[in-house]
């Protein structure tokens, strides 16, 4: 039994990460996004081949791009109840009536009847041997529900090209994207 309840509370935990993770993986890919757009671009070696004024104002756009999408990160919660995340544990394993919040509950009768607890005890036994097949899937933040159109690949595909058109010059193109010359 004792097996038993630590093998939920390590699903609950690996449930409580998958939980944060789907809620955190949203909000964490657009600052990476216009980070890495940023780069690029700077990769590209496009930012000098601007008049100084423009540079400065495509700097002050990235920087209020990247703190825009940083608040959404920042100011989100991010605590979760067990009883969350067990739900989450069932849930992904295919199980109704909330299973594992069974096993702590007790018979409400007072005092309890012998037949009564007869039978909630053999109905705790046959709900903790349902759990033996508790499962997790891994985490699944639905960014597409955010991007329909797969958007997000365009600045990866961009450093990708920015990266490999870079090669051997990439910190001083960085270097000179990151500070505009008169």
């Amino acid at each position: 039994n004792g097996l038993f309840t630590k093998r939920i509370s390590l699903l609950t935990k690996i449930a409580l990460f998958s939980i944060f993770w789907e809620k955190l993986w949203p909000r964490l890919l657009p600052p990476l996004l216009v980070f890495i757009l940023f780069l690029a671009i700077a990769l590209l070696d496009l930012l000098p081949l601007l008049p100084f004024w423009l540079h400065l104002a495509t700097l002050g756009i990235f920087a209020c791009l990247l703190a825009y999408s940083l608040r959404n990160l920042i100011t989100e919660s991010y605590s979760f109840e067990e009883s969350e995340a067990q739900r989450r544990v069932e849930r992904d394993s295919g199980m109704a009536h909330r299973p594992i919040e069974c096993l702590s509950d007790e018979l409400s009768t007072v005092p309890p009847d012998p037949v009564s607890e007869y039978i909630w005890q053999a109905h705790k036994k046959r709900v903790a041997k349902g759990l033996k097949s508790l499962k997790f899937c891994l985490p699944s933040p639905k960014i597409a529900r955010y991007d329909p159109f797969g958007l997000r690949i365009v600045p990866v595909l961009l450093l990708i090209i920015a990266g490999t058109a870079s090669v051997g010059d990439a910190w001083a193109r960085i270097e000179r994207a990151a500070w505009p010359k008169l």
